[in-house]
């Protein structure tokens, strides 16, 4: 394994803790400033400040979130980078009384490498898998 893909591999990992820890400021760190994220049954979120409001809004305030992810691909092609894969996710809703939700899904991220050496997430797309048949979707 390359160094640049170990690099991103712990960027991955990195963002894992900050989700699973509810730590929307890590999380952001891991972002570039001009990040664009097409999440699924959404519009397109462009920018990071247009980003963190969104997690913020759409995950962050309203689940305490445990995200598992593994890479099935990555490919470097000089300071850009993709990586493919699958995660599963567990929601728990911060409102008492409501059910935890899991699924699992797939993404496909572009990861730049930044003015100071870092890889961050520049593009990211994800969606969900079909729910087991009788369970909703999230």
């Amino acid at each position: 394994m390359t160094d640049e893909k170990a690099e991103i591999i712990r960027l991955g990992q990195d963002q894992a803790a900050a989700v699973s820890s509810g730590d929307l400021a890590k999380w952001t760190m891991t972002l570039a400033d001009d990040i664009v994220v097409q999440p699924p049954d959404h519009s397109e979120v462009s920018g990071r400040a247009a980003v963190v409001a969104w997690a913020k809004e759409a995950y962050f305030d309203p689940f305490k979130m445990q995200l598992d992810f593994r890479f099935d691909e990555i490919e470097v092609l000089g300071t850009w980078a993709f990586g493919r894969g699958r995660f599963t996710v567990a929601l728990t809703p911060s409102q008492v009384g409501r059910a935890m939700q899991e699924a699992t899904g797939k993404f496909l991220n572009i990861f730049r490498r930044d003015s100071s050496g870092s890889w961050k997430y520049a593009r990211a797309g994800f969606s969900f898998d079909p729910p087991p048949r009788g369970r909703a979707s999230i």
